[in-house]
């Protein structure tokens, strides 16, 4: 239309939730919620009318847990489901129908004095769709079904049911100087929880070893300390290595009761199925990373920590960062936490987008336009809590946020499974920039074959934060006023100036919410 009034929330019209126990032993909590239909205002050719952009939708989750033998052993089942009522039908090509999930979980401790424990869980998925919505989903950056370059997975255009599984079997030693962990772990490509839930990636195998040393008795220099070393490793379904890692790291306490904990480890060469977003596999060049953290004494009512963790690539890349904290208690009443954090990095292999070119034959006809980028990134965590009296306090938080990143050596891969690029500018190749825009020719010239890049520069200013109210009118029944902030500013990409930037965050636009929330105990 030429011009869309759309909303940016769903109105829940109704929800219940339930929780507690059963015997003592068994857990019980579910939630169901239903949230009503949005409609965009639209004007087109001088006509006004309303579009569906949200339909009818059911939210379900239960979830139970029950133990036996005193915790020796103990099970649990999860279940959501989404369904969907449309009343636009062409809504049935950006979401699905309805999605499931299921799930079991447990432990069983090996002896009765709870050394050793094996746990895990399993789960399953089925998603309904129609078959322009599940082809979407197929190319999503949670499956990237469309990989050339692999055979395990491939795009069926007639799809209108996807399932999956999941499952992870963990080993654990609880008790003793003597650590060990281990884990193996399974995501299917087709599993998605993603309608009610998180699914960042699928398609994995991993697994995990983890052996240490725990010293308890307090020494000459150390009143305790650990000491671990651990190895992981991913595999697709196809057998293709996408990461390992080696490490070594620890902890330990001095007798002041200050701390000091760290690590470092290192990461192969390994082949990466992610890097082009869908695309074929390229290297990932082998580097190590490595952080050494110190707290002071958390009895104290000033409490500091610093954290310093670095990392470089054998390509050039590099990231360093600094974080500390602090806490601060003024008597029983007034507890205050400072995390204000700063870090930069340097990537190499940046994905920027992908341009459909028949002449690039090596990389299966589609150019994929990396860059490098140079960001920084500073941010804190503010924390306040206050109690009036036992059953009245005041808890915020408020996180502002700054991160800028700068592009530059726009490239593309010359060839699948390899680090060889393409850096355009070089070799017969130009580019231009045009306002906005890098005009890119992989053949130099004015030739047909080039196209535009939008640049991607950014310079991304955050404050969000909370603050509730609570106050517990009678035991168990409590009244909650809350205040939520989020505002957000995204002027001069590219450009790090850090009084210019604070001084746009804290003039940014911004959303203001007010709630009120009721909870009544209805026991005795």
């Amino acid at each position: 239309g030429e011009w869309v009034d759309k909303p940016t929330e769903t109105a829940i019209l109704g929800a219940a939730k339930i929780s507690g126990k059963l015997n003592g032993d068994w857990a019980i909590g579910g939630t169901t919620a239903l949230t009503g239909r949005e409609y965009a205002r639209i004007k087109n050719g001088g006509e006004r009318n309303e579009q569906e952009v949200e339909p009818l939708t059911s939210h379900n989750l239960i979830r139970t847990q029950k133990e036996f033998n005193d915790g020796l052993q103990g099970l649990g089942l999860i279940g959501t489901y989404v369904y969907r009522h449309f009343e636009d039908q062409s809504l049935r090509d950006v979401l699905s129908d309805n999605a499931l999930a299921f799930g079991v979980d447990g432990w069983m401790f090996l002896n009765d004095e709870k050394d050793w424990v094996i746990s895990g869980w399993g789960g399953f998925t089925r998603i309904t769709a129609s078959e322009t919505r599940m082809l979407r989903l197929q190319r999503s950056s949670s499956h990237f079904f469309q990989r050339p370059d692999v055979e395990h997975v491939s795009l069926d255009s007639t799809l209108t049911q996807m399932t999956g599984y999941a499952g992870r079997f963990i080993i654990n030693k609880e008790k003793g100087h003597l650590l060990v962990n281990g884990a193996l772990g399974i995501i299917s490509p087709g599993f998605d929880s993603n309608d009610l839930g998180l699914t960042f990636g699928t398609d994995r195998i991993n697994q995990h070893m983890v052996l240490g040393y725990r010293w308890y008795d307090p020494g000459k220099v150390f009143r305790y300390a650990t000491l671990n070393t651990a190895y992981m490793t991913n595999h697709n379904f196809g057998g293709k290595t996408t990461n390992q890692n080696i490490f070594v790291f620890g902890n330990a306490q001095f007798l002041n009761y200050w701390g000091i904990n760290g690590f470092v480890g290192g990461e192969p060469r390994t082949l990466s199925d992610t890097q082009l977003r869908g695309g074929p596999m390229v290297i990932s060049p082998r580097g190590f990373f490595h952080n050494i953290g110190v707290r002071s004494d958390n009895r104290k009512n000033t409490v500091y920590s610093l954290n310093i963790n670095g990392g470089q690539s054998e390509k050039g890349g590099r990231r360093w960062g600094i974080s500390s904290r602090i806490e601060i208690k003024l008597g029983t009443q007034l507890r205050v936490n400072l995390g204000p954090n700063f870090s930069g990095r340097r990537t190499i292999d940046q994905y920027v987008t992908e341009v459909s070119d028949e002449s690039a034959t090596h990389t299966y006809g589609t150019r994929y336009i990396m860059a490098q980028i140079d960001q920084k990134t500073l941010s804190a965590d503010i924390r306040i809590d206050y109690t009036f009296t036992p059953t009245l306090s005041l808890q915020a938080y408020f996180q502002p946020f700054i991160a800028v990143g700068q592009y530059s050596k726009f490239k593309e891969f010359k060839r699948p499974r390899s680090y060889d690029f393409l850096i355009y500018g070089e070799e017969g190749t130009s580019i231009e920039k045009e306002d906005q825009e890098y005009r890119l020719d992989p053949t130099g010239g004015d030739d047909e074959d080039s196209f535009t890049v939008y640049n991607p520069n950014f310079n991304y200013k955050a404050l969000v934060g909370n603050a509730v109210l609570r106050w517990e009118f009678r035991p168990g029944s409590t009244l909650y006023l809350v205040w939520t902030r989020n505002g957000s500013d995204y002027n001069n990409p590219g450009d790090f100036r850090l009084r210019r930037d604070l001084t746009d965050l804290f003039r940014a636009k911004t959303d203001n919410v007010f709630a009120i929330k009721v909870a009544y105990w209805l026991g005795q």
